[in-house]
């Protein structure tokens, strides 16, 4: 027989021939981890974990969305129309009679011959008495010299339009794209740190748990042997006769 097997029949008598005694009362401390260890330990401080992710965070962003420009029907702008019209066509396309100084002699007209055809025929007969040169060629010829330079007017109020959309949104559409990429890089990152904490905490829990119920069941143990060891001396102290 071990000495270790030997020890343990000299120590330990039949539990089941044996009343068992108290177990002795350990110092506050070692009844506090008793207790814990029958139940869950407390979480860690800051280990509620948020489920909030980066798309959650995206989801919230208020986007809004710009008119279809193939939607949008423009208005004439009169104080728009007036300057164009000041800067255009105050140009004399020719010498002599051009197409504004007809327009403005048919105008003229209104007052007196309500019939539109009648008062381009009354102002361009009367024109042509004055100014032989005059013909409907070179109205149209000067008109479409007009056209072309309505047309530059266009070209350089579109540029000036765009050249603000770089500065106002373009730019800021560069910015927005950095800016989700961020979030998006953010969410990976928040989901890995998730994950850790999650899977950390559960780690540390099970741990605490383990060590938890080892120290109770060493305790136990000491307990076992200790009450058995009084037991003994209580026993060796009252039935051994020495007289």
């Amino acid at each position: 027989m071990s000495k270790s097997n030997w020890l343990k029949k000299l120590i330990f008598v039949d539990e089941g021939s044996e009343k068992r005694e108290e177990p002795v009362k350990q110092p506050e401390k070692t009844s506090n981890v008793r207790k814990q260890a029958s139940s869950t330990p407390p979480p860690l401080p800051g280990s509620h974990v948020s489920n909030m992710s980066a798309t959650t965070v995206l989801s919230e962003i208020a986007i809004t969305q710009p008119l279809d420009p193939s939607q949008i029907i423009g208005k004439a702008d009169q104080q728009l129309q007036d300057k164009l019209c000041n800067d255009v066509l105050g140009k004399q396309m020719a010498d002599g009679i051009d197409y504004v100084k007809f327009k403005k002699s048919v105008d003229s007209l209104k007052n007196i011959q309500p019939d539109e055809a009648l008062r381009f025929n009354t102002a361009y007969l009367t024109l042509k008495a004055t100014f032989p040169s005059l013909t409907v060629e070179s109205l149209s010829q000067t008109i479409n010299q007009y056209v072309d330079l309505m047309e530059q007017e266009r070209k350089k109020g579109l540029d000036e339009l765009n050249n603000l959309r770089k500065q106002n949104i373009e730019k800021k559409e560069v910015d927005i794209n950095k800016a989700i990429g961020n979030i998006e890089k953010m969410k990976a990152e928040i989901q890995k740190l998730t994950t850790f904490v999650t899977e950390a905490n559960a780690e540390i829990v099970e741990k605490k748990n383990d060590y938890a119920l080892r120290e109770a069941n060493f305790n136990a143990t000491v307990d076992k042997i200790v009450n058995q060891l009084k037991g003994d001396k209580v026993k060796i102290e009252t039935i051994i006769k020495t007289n």
